[in-house]
């Protein structure tokens, strides 16, 4: 089978592509990585006395690029992601900067909310109730970033 993964071109053999490492969400490597990567991002959720710095989430997001997005724990993970560092920048726990990227989205909070409603939108495809369906939905929504006509 061939890698999922853009600009690669690797075969995945037991869950695993053979050339750029990264794994499927349910294969029992990637259910591991994925595992870590939540509870990092819990973390960041919880309110911390000390200084922010955009490690923790450039930390989260390399070892979120070695995992393809095949369901809804996969796509939570990304999505979760970009809304801690939403909410990070929103609080001015960190500051903008388009030369950092979180998973190839510029540290910046327009793109980042893009990002994170497109992400959520793919949860909803993976749910499975229509309850947990338009919660995401409604979720995405409330991220989706204010425009002006």
């Amino acid at each position: 089978m061939q890698c999922e993964q853009t600009d690669c071109e690797g075969d995945v053999i037991d869950g695993v592509c053979q050339s750029c490492e990264a794994t499927k969400s349910s294969s029992p490597r990637g259910a591991a990585r994925l595992q870590r990567v939540s509870m990092s991002l819990q973390a960041l959720k919880e309110p911390q006395e000390s200084e922010r710095s955009t490690d923790d989430l450039l930390r989260a997001s390399e070892e979120l690029k070695t995992i393809v997005p095949d369901n809804y724990d996969a796509w939570r993970a990304q999505a979760d992601l970009w809304l801690a560092a939403v909410h990070q920048l929103e609080t001015r726990q960190i500051q903008s900067d388009d030369t950092v990227k979180l998973m190839g989205v510029p540290l910046v909070e327009d793109r980042l909310r893009d990002s994170a409603e497109e992400a959520l939108r793919q949860c909803a495809h993976f749910a499975s109730t229509v309850e947990i369906r338009v919660s995401l939905i409604d979720e995405a929504n409330r991220i989706r970033r204010a425009t002006w006509f």
